[in-house]
């Protein structure tokens, strides 16, 4: 058992998993990978068996489908305790560089904990961590890893202002987990983005994501700090 622990929830994306299991093995990889998938997935037998193939990789099912966040954070917060760092990455992210996952553990060793550290993503860059590394005592102090009035979007801007809200959020400029998003035409517009990218998605954590950062997060940021 390693450390650290990798969270990436799935749905319906089977060739993305086995496409991302392998950058991993190609990577080196050493911290712990779970992926959190869900019971109504027809490809769910198959994704765990590509799962148990890999030693450092495990899996969790939920039951019917829950979305991103909701299966994110749960996998968080049950893991939490035996860990010394909790991470996101999207089964659309592809680890490109030999250690990826070491460099960040080493990232928030440098900056002392709580910290937040996050790779390249060749897309949003320093801007955005759409795939992150943050101390597991932050999730066992909030318990989650995202604010549970997110759906799917604006987690990666709650991770970014926490961690400068700290003072401890790391950039690694030259470790790569590549996002392979359809945006930039890395990956096909499927079902899974039609869903999460939808207006009423964005609509919707957008506005609750302005309240949350107004209303709740100095007060959350002052709470990891140890400061009144």
């Amino acid at each position: 058992m390693s450390n650290a622990l990798m969270i990436v929830p799935t749905y319906q994306r089977l060739g993305n998993v086995v496409r991302q299991l392998q950058a991993l093995v190609d990577t080196d990889t050493t911290i712990d990978v779970l992926y959190a998938c869900d019971s109504d997935d027809p490809d769910l037998s198959v994704v765990v068996a590509a799962c148990v193939a890999v030693s450092f990789v495990g899996y969790v099912v939920t039951p019917g489908r829950s979305g991103m966040l909701t299966k994110l954070n749960a996998a968080a917060v049950h893991n939490a305790g035996s860990y010394r760092y909790i991470g996101f990455m999207g089964d659309d992210h592809l680890p490109r560089t030999r250690h990826w996952d070491r460099d960040l553990c080493t990232a928030i060793d440098a900056l002392g904990e709580p910290g937040v550290a996050y790779p390249n993503d060749l897309l949003q860059g320093e801007n955005m961590p759409t795939a992150v590394l943050l101390s597991a005592g932050i999730v066992t102090e909030l318990g989650y890893m995202a604010p549970p009035v997110l759906a799917h979007m604006y987690c990666d801007n709650f991770w970014l202002d926490l961690g400068h809200g700290l003072g401890a959020a790391t950039y690694l400029p030259d470790t790569i987990v590549e996002h392979m998003h359809f945006s930039v035409g890395k990956s096909v517009l499927d079902a899974s983005y039609q869903h999460s990218n939808h207006p009423d998605v964005y609509a919707n954590d957008k506005a609750n994501y302005e309240r949350y950062r107004r209303d709740e997060l100095p007060a959350v940021v002052a709470r990891l700090r140890g400061t009144p």
